[in-house]
């Protein structure tokens, strides 16, 4: 039961981290294409981590990426 619930904590805390990439990606290079939501989805809560202080360098989605 413990297992359950640390897996469901992260990953309730890297929908929170997909969430905000995505909002803020939105304002900063603009609209996120299809290819780039199903990216940030299919990313682990450690990457997506790295690709939120990574927003503050880079300046297009591609770049982020990278």
């Amino acid at each position: 039961m413990e297992e359950g619930i640390t897996k469901g904590k992260e990953e309730g805390r890297a929908e929170g981290l997909r969430s905000l990439i995505l909002r803020l990606g939105e304002k900063r290079f603009g609209q996120a294409t299809p290819t780039t939501r199903e990216t940030v989805q299919a990313l682990s809560a450690e990457r997506l981590e790295v690709l939120a202080e990574r927003l503050l360098e880079v300046e297009s989605w591609q770049e982020l990426f990278v």
